[in-house]
């Protein structure tokens, strides 16, 4: 849900205010290096608790010897789709 309204707020702004190009360097700079503050932490967590760095997704497996089990780890991500009665 993020993603989408952050492009259409740099969209946005992009258009409406027709930035310099070394206006628009520096703000994409910003946005990126914003991202890694925020997404590399996030997926080292993610390594760190089930060793799996987008849990619950099964993918890319690691080979980690904490490694959630894949009974486990299928059995978590079921869960998180159906919402209990």
């Amino acid at each position: 849900m993020a993603l989408p309204v952050a492009l259409f707020a740099s969209a946005h702004w992009a258009v409406s205010q027709r930035p310099k190009a070394g206006e628009l360097r520096r703000v994409a700079g910003f946005a990126f290096a914003a991202a890694l503050a925020i997404g590399v932490p996030w997926i080292a967590h993610g390594v760190v608790q089930s060793g799996y760095p987008l849990f619950p997704l099964p993918w890319p497996e690691l080979g980690l010897s904490w490694q959630m089990d894949h009974e486990i780890r299928r059995r978590s991500a079921c869960s998180a789709e159906r919402p209990s009665s």
